[in-house]
């Protein structure tokens, strides 16, 4: 897997700075953050090495942080959120990080599994989906969750079954976690590769980073690793997420799935409708899901391919903003 940030995709001459302060915390630490920020973009132009100034981030829910930054240092700001404002150039980092791996094409082939929902970081909205599972006793599919997640900033995740706090419901579902793939102290966990566990499984349920609608859409590997790997999906993310893929190209099978969930305003409802749509997909007799599976394999195929752009190309975008 790639990381931009860590790989030639920027000219020589440009210095490039992620949004990632080690030991920070986000919530009450933002004047602190904008220190750091500041130090290190004085440090580089004080170098002499460098013409451009480029700071990178997902802006994934702390975009009031970036923009103070942005808007008293003369610097250029990339993100993979879409549509989030004029200032943010758009930049898809996420389907280059998933093109670095080539998957197994899709095949006709039934997947052993009828879905998944792989987690990374055990999320409020997260939690509130696999309640949600969990209460429509969903069989059919498997459950991924990281026992123990201690991220690159120091934060530390408590376990899924303190987060969960029905106790009996929370031991009903647990019998369906398969053995997770836990992550390394301290790393990130995103580029975890995970194609051949994905041939057996039919639908992903991405839960996706965020899950309000400030700052634009984004779609982050976690959505771009099932449309590579020729998965079907559902999508708990930002109200409108669906839609955005669709316009965008990609075919979200909505001949055989209910994404009406992409219009609800109310996080909660929204994982309970998708929960509800899985499991009427996990019901549908042999027959029935097979067909699904056939009827949708152009379209997998379809998503595999589509933007499948090389590094090459991804190198020429960016140099273009300079």
């Amino acid at each position: 897997m790639i990381d931009i940030r860590r790989e030639k995709m920027f000219p020589d001459d440009v210095f490039v700075m992620d949004h990632l302060v080690p030991n920070i915390n986000y919530k009450h630490d933002t004047k602190k953050i904008k220190k750091v920020y500041e130090k290190k973009l004085r440090k580089a132009r004080k170098s002499g090495l460098y013409k451009n100034y480029v700071f990178y981030s997902a802006t994934d829910g702390w975009h009031d942080i970036f923009d103070s930054f942005l808007n008293s240092n003369d610097i250029i700001a990339i993100t993979g959120n879409y549509k989030h404002s004029t200032k943010w150039r758009w930049f898809p980092h996420w389907q280059v990080v998933v093109d670095a791996t080539d998957p197994l094409p899709t095949t006709k082939e039934i997947p052993d599994f009828r879905w998944q929902y792989w987690v990374r970081r055990p999320r409020p909205h997260r939690i509130e989906l696999l309640q949600q599972i969990a209460k429509l006793n969903i069989s059919g599919g498997d459950i991924i969750f990281p026992t123990h997640l201690v991220e690159p900033s120091g934060l530390t995740f408590p376990p899924t079954q303190e987060l969960f706090s029905d106790k009996k419901l929370y031991k009903k579902i647990s019998k369906q976690f398969n053995p997770p793939i836990d992550i390394a102290k301290g790393k990130n966990g995103a580029y975890v590769a995970s194609y051949e566990a994905r041939q057996d499984r039919a639908i992903d349920v991405v839960a996706e980073t965020m899950c309000n609608s400030n700052g634009g859409i984004f779609l982050s590997e976690k959505t771009f690793k099932a449309l590579r790997a020729g998965q079907l999906f559902f999508i708990l993310g930002q109200k409108g997420s669906i839609k955005e893929l669709q316009d965008y190209g990609y075919k979200v099978f909505d001949k055989w799935l209910d994404h009406s969930y992409d219009c609800e305003d109310d996080t909660g409802k929204r994982a309970e409708m998708i929960a509800s749509e899985l499991k009427r997909i996990s019901q549908l007799n042999n027959n029935e899901f097979n067909r699904m599976w056939h009827d949708t394999y152009e379209d997998r195929l379809h998503n595999q391919l589509y933007k499948n752009y090389k590094l090459d190309y991804w190198k020429k975008y960016l140099k273009s903003f300079f």
